[in-house]
């Protein structure tokens, strides 16, 4: 009987042995965790909230009060600016009513419209967004939706809409009001969505426009000129890379900046600056902390290769695999990148990796065969691990280990013959002593 389970036993292993794959890794990274985070030197700025984020991959690069509730001013004009395009043409002709004038109060910025003027929406536009004429976001309002209050309706659920989570309208120029608030990411994620607009795009980064002359306004005198130096080449604000947004200032607001800048790459990066205080005789605050926040983005991070499309992560050998393909290498699928801080090196960045636990053939070229992932400042990147080769099955080995199987089995069965013979020999003597 023992000579049985022996045989048996021998027969379990060649069958394991020969039917299960092998994994040998090329690294124990399995068990690895990556968690990279970055310390920088943020830029410190004088203004009471601070946001800047890179538009693509959503990244928020710096952040100061960015969620704390604060009056937006003439920022709000950006709203006013981007409903317009959505619901008219350029080329409609909008009038100038009393009430749109009256409701400016004097000292507060103009564009010497009169009441009963005819004008084109997009000089309108032009005098809201680069001069930022308070009457002429009255008039758009009144032109969209019939009255300020109706269209101040209409700039809350086009809000809600973008995703603001602190933000409420109640006028379309930010003249100030308690119940007219804002925060530095909302406006942020007001100006990403205005920028998609190519009109809105090439409004705010013209530096100067002249409304036309008009049967009730003949002088040629209305020059519509940007507020925001950023833009301005003579100016010591001036940023090459910088096409808008919009500025603001009231009292009870501060200085206000919403500022947007495109890299030499491509990147889209949004900054707002919100209650930078008065400026000096020497210092523009919200420009001078709008282009330290900037530059900070722009000099300490890019768009990196994280991940490289085809990199060899294991080797693993199939055991069950012909002689010409029992290697597989396994690597990543796709490349990885974003705008990360450029300090961060990446190969000495340690993966999870995980790869199904058996593996055997056949396994096709491409297949899924597992995933990678690396974190970074918070933030996971991954893709997955695939077969860079086919697998071929061998029937080789099917083949050897049914001959084998056929060998033992047959021996098995004529040690189990001669066993019973035995016991029969030893039977038929007993019967014939009984006799």
């Amino acid at each position: 009987m023992k000579s049985k389970f022996i045989i048996l036993n021998v027969i379990l292993i060649i069958i394991l042995n020969t039917f299960l794959p092998t994994i040998a890794l090329a690294s124990d990274n399995n068990s690895q965790s990556s968690k990279t985070e970055t310390t920088v030197n943020e830029p410190e700025i004088v203004s009471d909230a601070g946001f800047l984020m890179e538009v693509k991959s959503g990244n928020v690069l710096y952040s100061k009060n960015s969620s704390k509730k604060l009056y937006p001013a003439s920022t709000t004009k950006v709203m006013t600016a981007i409903l317009t395009l959505e619901n008219c043409e350029l080329d409609e002709m909008a009038t100038v009513s009393q009430n749109a004038v009256d409701l400016v109060p004097n000292g507060y910025t103009n564009a010497k419209l009169v009441p009963g003027e005819q004008m084109k929406v997009e000089d309108l536009l032009y005098a809201l967004m680069l001069n930022s004429a308070n009457e002429a976001a009255n008039v758009l309002g009144e032109h969209v939706s019939g009255t300020i209050e109706e269209f101040a309706k209409l700039m809350n659920e086009k809000a809600e809409e973008i995703g603001c989570k602190n933000t409420h309208f109640v006028n379309t120029n930010g003249m100030h009001d308690k119940n007219h608030y804002t925060t530095a990411e909302d406006l942020a994620k007001i100006a990403v969505y205005c920028m998609k607009n190519e009109e809105f795009r090439k409004i705010v980064s013209t530096v100067e426009y002249k409304l036309p002359t008009t049967e009730l306004y003949t002088k040629d005198d209305r020059i519509m000129k940007n507020t925001n130096m950023l833009i301005h080449p003579e100016s010591k604000y001036y940023m090459e890379n910088v096409i808008g947004v919009k500025t603001g200032y009231t009292k009870e607001a501060g200085n206000c900046l919403i500022s947007y800048a495109v890299t030499d790459n491509g990147e889209e990066l949004v900054c707002v600056t919100l209650k930078a205080g008065n400026s000096s005789a020497t210092t523009n605050q919200r420009f001078a902390d709008s282009k330290d926040v900037l530059e900070y983005g722009l000099d300490n991070f890019s768009t990196r290769e994280i991940i490289k499309e085809g990199k060899q992560i294991e080797k693993i050998q199939i055991k069950n695999a012909t002689k010409k393909t029992k290697y597989l290498e396994i690597v990543t699928k796709e490349s990885v990148s974003d705008f990360i801080n450029n300090d961060i090196d990446i190969s000495e960045i340690d993966a999870k990796i995980d790869i199904k636990d058996e593996l055997s053939a056949p396994i096709k070229k491409g297949e899924k065969l597992g995933t990678i992932t690396y974190e970074i400042d918070g933030k996971e990147y991954a893709t997955d691990l695939i077969a860079k080769n086919e697998v071929k099955r061998s029937y080789i080995l099917f083949i050897v280990v049914g001959i084998l199987v056929v060998i033992i089995a047959v021996i098995v069965i004529i040690i189990n013959f001669k066993g019973n013979s035995y016991k029969l020999d030893d039977s038929d003597d007993d019967v014939d002593e009984n006799f």
